[in-house]
């Protein structure tokens, strides 16, 4: 009995991936009704920053923070 082994293809990407910024107002902001200064205040980053990435201006990288606000349960996440 011989084995055969099918090969496919690699999925070719046909789309850009999704911006963060698109991903935390689509997802986060606007359902919960969280505005970017209240979202900031609660990451400890300004304002500003917030308005960046929503407006994909930037990404930087305020995950710890994210996670944080966003957990279940509201426990801090451990950043290592």
């Amino acid at each position: 009995m011989q084995s055969t082994t099918k090969i496919t293809p690699k999925r070719v990407r046909t789309r850009a991936p999704a911006h963060p910024g698109r991903i935390l107002k689509n997802l986060y902001l606007e359902p919960l009704e969280i505005s970017n200064t209240k979202l900031a205040a609660t990451l400890g980053v300004s304002r500003k920053v917030i308005s960046q990435i929503v407006n994909y201006s930037v990404f930087h990288n305020p995950a710890i923070g994210t996670a944080y606000m966003f957990s279940p349960n509201g426990n801090r996440v451990s950043p290592v």
